[in-house]
């Protein structure tokens, strides 16, 4: 489906109010990102420590880890209906990658016109997961009302 593999470290802006002036510093930001050589040495060396002994591996996982607070990801699936046997699939969903003190992912995935969205935590870092879900849904409903209504002022 031409998908590509990258890990990049974004600076979420936390500190801007109106949801779409933080997406779009995310997305500005992303493809930023995406262009740099960032996403290609980070991977590369993420590959690198997984070959090495665990004695070693596990500071170092445990080091990149410490400069993330979630994993996130986003893919784009099939844009029509899969089918199984003749049955067709109502439903697509993944689950990202878990590893070093990273205890939240998010997963994105857009599947025959809906997003679908996973979320995963451990309890110890985010006691009531079901919370965030909430937020999460709450917050992309506040992103598609203002996109719809053309955007809305930035200003609000």
């Amino acid at each position: 489906m031409g998908n590509r593999f990258g890990l990049v470290f974004v600076e979420l802006p936390i500190g801007m109010r109106h949801p779409l002036e933080r997406l779009y510093a995310v997305r500005s930001t992303m493809k930023s990102l995406k262009s740099s050589p960032q996403a290609l040495a980070v991977l590369g060396l993420l590959a690198a420590v997984g070959n090495l002994p665990g004695a070693v591996e596990q500071p170092l996982v445990a080091l990149f880890s410490a400069k993330a607070s979630l994993v996130a990801s986003n893919l784009a699936g099939p844009g029509q209906k899969l089918h199984m046997g003749g049955v067709g699939v109502s439903q697509v969903l993944f689950w990202v990658p878990q590893s070093g003190s990273i205890g939240t992912g998010v997963s994105m995935l857009t599947y025959n016109g809906q997003v679908q969205f996973g979320v995963i935590a451990d309890r110890q870092l985010v006691p009531n997961p079901a919370e965030l879900v909430e937020l999460i849904v709450t917050e992309f409903e506040r992103l598609v009302f203002l996109v719809l209504l053309g955007g809305g002022s930035l200003g609000d």
